[in-house]
């Protein structure tokens, strides 16, 4: 891309926590110009006792969000950021979203493995430990929302914490409205072959999906897989929809 070229159209990254994001934000640290992209990422998905993060709440990582991007220079092509969907509505710029999904249980399990990781400075595990590691617990009162549904709360943009069939497709319709490119990490590899081409990035460093390493001594609660699947329903509905719906006769494309 050459110097002070402007960019008619900014891409918005969605970044859903253990969904690849490291690997697109390598892609395109390594291959943009730092002009020509934004990084942000805000910790915690819950707002308060009763609310998600989201635009629908000025908070200040949404008013954050806002500005930086708003102020943006028109070199900006793509925004990484981990605030849910909404960003089009409250800036005065041309916006279309890119994400990656994940199956569900694959993801909990990795989220977990990252909190035991760095349990020695993570929130979320004194938490799980004051709960003495009851997961329908620690799921039931949505004390970890990551766990819970929030693929689906991510793409519908909503500040609710439980996840129904109506915020369900709120999500499948902003992914028909509002996405130009959606993927799965079943497909990593097409799907950072299509964000190539999309972004117009070539002869890159080749990157890699940032899935948690295997680890024999993480320790999982009892029946940590079948409660995942029980409270990540919706999450699961979204990403078997990705898969078969049929987007040719709308502007996404869907990496599958």
């Amino acid at each position: 891309m050459a110097d002070n070229q402007l960019v008619a159209q900014m891409y918005y990254y969605l970044h859903i926590e253990k969904n690849m994001g490291n690997s697109i934000r390598t892609l395109v640290a390594q291959n943009i110009g730092r002009h020509y992209f934004r990084n942000l990422f805000f910790p915690g998905r819950r707002l308060s006792q009763h609310q998600a993060v989201s635009f629908d709440v000025h908070s200040d990582s949404a008013n954050q969000t806002i500005q930086i991007i708003q102020n943006s220079s028109p070199m900006v092509k793509i925004v990484l950021c981990n605030m849910p969907f909404g960003i089009h509505r409250e800036v005065n710029k041309p916006i279309k979203y890119i994400t990656t999904l994940r199956n569900p249980i694959e993801r909990a399990r990795s989220y977990w493995k990252e909190m035991y990781r760095h349990r020695n400075n993570s929130p979320y595990w004194r938490i799980c430990e004051e709960k003495n590691f009851d997961i329908e617990e620690i799921c039931n009162t949505q004390i970890v929302l990551s766990l819970t549904n929030d693929q689906t709360r991510i793409v519908s943009g909503t500040n609710q914490l439980e996840i129904d069939s109506q915020i369900l497709n709120f999500a499948k319709n902003n992914i028909r409205d509002h996405f130009v490119l959606i993927g799965h990490m079943d497909q990593t590899e097409k799907f950072l072959v299509r964000l190539k081409k999309l972004l117009e990035i070539e002869n890159s460093t080749d990157v890699h999906d940032n899935k948690a390493p295997d680890r024999d001594d993480t320790p999982f609660p009892d029946y940590f897989d079948e409660v995942m699947k029980f409270y990540n329903k919706y999450d699961d509905e979204l990403c078997a929809w990705v898969k078969e719906e049929d987007f040719k006769k709308r502007d996404v494309e869907c990496v599958k």
